[in-house]
Parts: C-alpha cells; structure tokens; sequence
C-alpha cells in the first residue's frame, strides 16, 4: 500500500515540475508568490490553459487540451498533495492512471510546444 502512495507522490512532484518548465521555457505569466510552495498547480494549469487560448495558439490547443483534461480526472485523489498528508486507499489503477496522464502530458509538451 505505500509503494501506490509513494508512486502517487513521485506521480504529484512530476506534474508540477511540467507545468513549472513550461510555464518557465515559455514565460507564462502566473500569480506571483513570496514562497514558491504557495503556488498551486490549479494556478499554473490555468495560466498555462490561458496562454493555450491565445488564437495563434489553436493547433496546440487541440492537441494539449484533450492530456489537460485526462490529467484532470486524477487530480482529486491521486495528484492531490493533500490527499497524501492522511492515509488513502489507492487502487493499482489509480495511480497507473494519474502516472499515465502525467507521461502524456509531458510527452505532448515536449513533442508541441517548441523551446523557442
């Protein structure tokens, strides 16, 4: 049982540093924070959504927002940080499935959203 939790937590860390990269590589403006450790990834999903929906930005868009949004039904429970402070019960799948999103999303990142 806690090897799913750990894996969810490695699962978590990954998602956020995606989304920090890209926000990053392509400086999508996001709220600033005195503490970094403030900054939700709701917050950089949405800066990161706002700068997809840029019109120039359209066949990005309708290649990334379909990851966004399976990547979405995993985030209550498994890329929840705050469901990792209690015991959880995690499902094998559960947490395959939240890995899986994150992979993609990495991948659709890298593989469309050029460096420069």
């Amino acid at each position: 049982m806690s090897e799913y939790a750990a894996s969810a937590v490695h699962a978590r860390v990954a998602f956020e540093l995606s989304l920090k990269k890209l926000c990053e590589r392509k400086a999508i403006p996001v709220r600033f924070k005195t503490d970094i450790r403030q900054l939700s990834t709701d917050e950089l999903l949405t800066a990161i959504e706002n700068w997809l929906a840029d019109a120039s930005r359209a066949p990005i868009k309708a290649l990334v927002d379909p990851n966004i949004v399976n990547l979405k039904l995993w985030r209550k429970v498994v890329l929840n940080p705050f469901s990792h402070s209690t015991p959880v019960n995690l499902a094998d799948a559960e947490v395959k499935g939240a890995i899986d999103a994150v992979e993609a999303l990495q991948k659709v990142f890298s593989d469309h959203i050029p460096a420069k």
